[in-house]
């Protein structure tokens, strides 16, 4: 889930080595300050964007075929290099599969509370306490069963800003 700008996302073939990275841009903007869920979808065919359910980029296809990521590599939720992502994230989730876009519909504006085939990774971002002090909690939980825990960086973790929110883009 996102708040505000153009979804934007990068998936970085031949082993994520950012030597190839292949950018999918977004042609809605978002700017009403409300929640909007996002999703990123990459096949055999090429990459899209999913905002709110429908399609909002167009397919982006490459050169050659990206290689997928392997299991040691690390996932930047939000943030490329020096880039500034300046809203909120809610629900972030990594599937081994290309999900279609009635399972996108289905599922969108609901906690995945338990394992589902092919999900790799399910991050709730509940954890933290909204608007409060949070310097120890640095660690981004899985929920999905495969311990793919993630480490918080670059967030402030005091106060309001940079900081865990509630109720966030999921409340069911």
């Amino acid at each position: 889930y996102v708040q505000s700008g153009v979804v934007k996302a990068w998936y970085f073939a031949n082993g994520g080595n950012h030597v190839n990275p292949y950018p999918i841009v977004s042609t809605t903007n978002i700017a009403d300050n409300n929640w909007h869920h996002a999703a990123l979808v990459v096949d055999a065919n090429g990459g899209r964007i999913y905002v709110d359910g429908l399609l909002a980029s167009p397919i982006h296809t490459w050169v050659g075929t990206p290689s997928p990521p392997t299991t040691t590599e690390n996932v930047r939720i939000v943030g490329y290099a020096s880039q500034y992502f300046p809203g909120e994230v809610d629900e972030v989730r990594i599937w081994n599969t290309a999900r279609t876009q009635c399972e996108i519909q289905t599922y969108m504006n609901a906690e995945i509370t338990s394992t589902a085939s092919g999900l790799v990774a399910n991050y709730h971002f509940n954890q933290g306490a909204a608007g409060l002090a949070n310097s120890t909690v640095t660690t981004l939980t899985d929920a999905s069963g495969n311990g793919k825990n993630g480490t918080l960086a670059n967030f402030a973790l005091t106060g309001t800003t940079s900081n865990w929110v509630s109720p966030g883009g999921v409340t069911s």
